[in-house]
């Protein structure tokens, strides 16, 4: 469950674990029990394998852009508030064209990997947005 995938299919899919930790809480709580049974993870896992196997249907073919794959590790590896989209740029060195960066932000976006939100504190000039994990992001991941 934990094997992960350098593609679409592996990104819609690489927190299966705690997804079905999830799913058997639901499933305990449904059962008016404060205690995660056999059985509820049982049921999380039938759901998570119908889950997985709708995932593959729509992306097993669609492989994670290399251009997106480095992008999202940056944003990985990066501090908790995300890079800016210079700081994106400048991954790559001045080597990859703005719209191949935005498509790739885009892809990661419609895949829920990362979000966009605006700066904490905005300085002087036009505020600049920040591309974050999934988890961080305020807006669903739209902007620049």
């Amino acid at each position: 469950m934990s094997q992960g995938r350098q593609n679409a299919y592996g990104a819609a899919t690489s927190r299966a674990e705690a997804q079905v930790l999830r799913l058997s809480a639901l499933y305990a709580a449904l059962d008016c029990t404060s205690h995660v049974e056999a059985s509820h993870l049982h049921a999380a896992l039938a759901v998570w394998g119908y889950c997985q196997a709708s995932a593959r249907l729509f992306f097993n073919d669609a492989p994670l852009d290399p251009t997106a794959r480095r992008i999202s590790e940056a944003i990985s590896a990066a501090t908790p508030g995300g890079l800016t989209k210079m700081q994106i740029t400048s991954v790559f060195h001045g080597h990859v064209s703005k719209e191949r960066i935005d498509l790739a932000l885009q892809q990661l976006s419609t895949l829920g990997l990362i979000g966009c939100h605006p700066p904490p504190a905005p300085g002087r000039g036009r505020p600049s947005t920040v591309w974050a994990p999934a988890g961080g992001a305020k807006d669903g991941g739209r902007g620049n």
